[in-house]
């Protein structure tokens, strides 16, 4: 480090070069090797007045006379070392400390052992106050550190927030895809579940209509047999009158009576074909009797009345009467208003 000192012509850098390597060799004990580096390095910085490395080259020097009793040698630099001391201010404890330790060290080896327990005195003092403000640093440190380690913690605290945000924002993001797809999946089988409903009533409504069909075809078949039978019976003389006809009538008569058990059959394929009109004719009208219902759903399947006598087993004039009140009771007047007061039943 000297020679690269002395190599860049570096005044400053030449001087304390040279003190650094006299005090490597005062703490090693070589005196001679030691003299000429503080010596050097001390006159040095005199001119140019820096003052630090001075004070560490007189206190080294003033400690190597000390050692070899060189005490009156000693003397000048310890005043010099107290007037840098002094002039500048200097609040170095650890300067102090050494000027202490050697004013204290000079007047032992004089022989002045009361003065020198002053000093002692002094350097107990200046040690406190290191030993304080290193307490001091420490603690200083200390509490960097923790705050530090806060600091650190915080910020890992926030990122394991941020990370845990991210990580529900993702898992709320996938929960919600997953209801998003189970709705669509529920809404596929549930469209396709009600299009198969759908299908299957408007098949049993389809079936039930074409047996309410062959129902009044089938009237209407027996109605013309019975009719040509009447005819035939009355362009007969009573006694001509043949008993096998009279009971092909009858017989005729008790097939397309609506029986309880018939009324309930044909009530079955009737809601199927239009349901709910029973219930809600019921519901509207809760004063109509169960007969008058039965006709109302005749007259619904656009039957004549003659089809419906027949059915119901009662005269023609019987249901047109029947009808009749009925009108009244629902509050109609024109005839051609039932079929639509039926129609608009739901």
């Amino acid at each position: 480090m000297l020679q690269s000192a002395k190599k860049n012509s570096d005044t400053v850098a030449i001087a304390a070069a040279s003190t650094n390597l006299g005090i490597a060799y005062l703490n090693r004990g070589n005196a001679s090797e030691a003299r000429p580096l503080l010596e050097a390095g001390y006159a040095l910085m005199a001119k140019w007045e820096g003052w630090h490395i001075q004070l560490v080259a007189l206190q080294a020097r003033a400690q190597l006379d000390i050692k070899e009793n060189f005490l009156e040698k000693a003397r000048p630099d310890l005043q010099k070392a107290s007037v840098l001391l002094r002039k500048y201010q200097i609040h170095d404890l650890d300067a102090w400390h050494t000027y202490y330790q050697l004013r204290s060290n000079w007047h032992k080896k004089s022989g002045n052992f009361r003065q020198a327990s002053l000093y002692q005195d002094s350097l107990a003092d200046i040690k406190d106050s290191i030993l304080q403000i290193r307490k001091t640093s420490q603690l200083a440190n200390i509490e960097t550190q923790l705050m530090a380690e806060r600091y650190a913690m915080n910020i890992k605290l926030l990122q394991q927030g941020e990370k845990w945000q991210r990580t529900l924002r993702n898992i709320i993001t996938i929960g919600a895809a997953l209801v998003i797809a189970l709705l669509l999946v529920w809404g596929y089988r549930f469209q396709k579940q009600q299009k198969r409903k759908h299908q299957h009533l408007e098949k049993e409504k389809r079936e039930a209509l074409e047996r309410l069909g062959d129902l009044r075809k089938r009237v209407q078949s027996n109605n013309q047999i019975i009719e040509e039978l009447r005819k035939k019976q009355s362009s007969r003389k009573p006694d001509q009158e043949s008993l096998p006809d009279r009971k092909v009538v009858e017989q005729l008569h008790q097939t397309i009576i609506l029986t309880e058990k018939d009324w309930q059959e044909f009530k079955q394929l009737f809601e199927r074909a239009y349901p709910r009109f029973l219930q809600g004719l019921a519901v509207k009208h809760p004063s109509l009797t169960e007969a008058e219902i039965r006709l109302l759903a005749l007259i619904k399947l656009n039957l004549s009345v003659n089809e419906m006598a027949a059915m119901l087993g009662i005269l023609p004039q019987s249901v047109r009467k029947t009808r009749q009140r009925l009108m009244k009771k629902l509050g109609l007047e024109d005839p051609k208003a039932l079929p639509a007061f039926l129609n608009g039943l739901r």
